[in-house]
């Protein structure tokens, strides 16, 4: 596997992951608000049978994911290169404060990116599910 594969496939696992943990536990004192409104693609395929998934929402869904996974790849290896600048930067022996916020704010911009189309996509994946699959899921977390 390639390394921008590679680190597309732990970013991507990495967001949803992050939204799972959340799915498991949304009255921790510091679970995440907005996370608390989307459902990992994971707990609706587990749960699609309880759910009442239709064959056209998995497709549509797994569509949902596998896009993004795709438009993160160039993404991860930008961020690679981007992370690579940085630490670059803050090896030198005498560190230009302007050259790191240069280099950190190339990082912060390509995470943002990376986040934005993460929250598309689950938004994406809650728009498939009606209203009763949506309920069934709160209760099921």
């Amino acid at each position: 596997m390639k390394t921008g594969t590679k680190i597309c496939t732990m970013m991507c696992a990495a967001l949803f992951a992050a939204t799972a943990a959340f799915a498991e536990n949304p009255k921790a004192p510091d679970a995440d608000p907005v996370a608390a409104q989307f459902f990992p693609p994971e707990l609706i395929m587990m749960n699609a049978k309880a759910i009442g998934l239709k064959d056209s929402q998995k497709l549509a869904i797994v569509a949902d994911v596998k896009a993004l996974q795709e438009d993160v790849e160039p993404l991860a290896l930008r961020m690679e290169a981007a992370r690579d600048r940085l630490i670059a930067t803050l090896e030198k022996e005498t560190v230009n404060e302007a050259a790191v916020l240069k280099a950190l704010e190339d990082v912060l911009a390509i995470e943002r990116s990376v986040k934005t189309r993460h929250i598309t996509a689950l938004v994406r994946i809650r728009n498939q599910l009606n209203a009763d699959q949506r309920a069934e899921l709160r209760s099921i977390r």
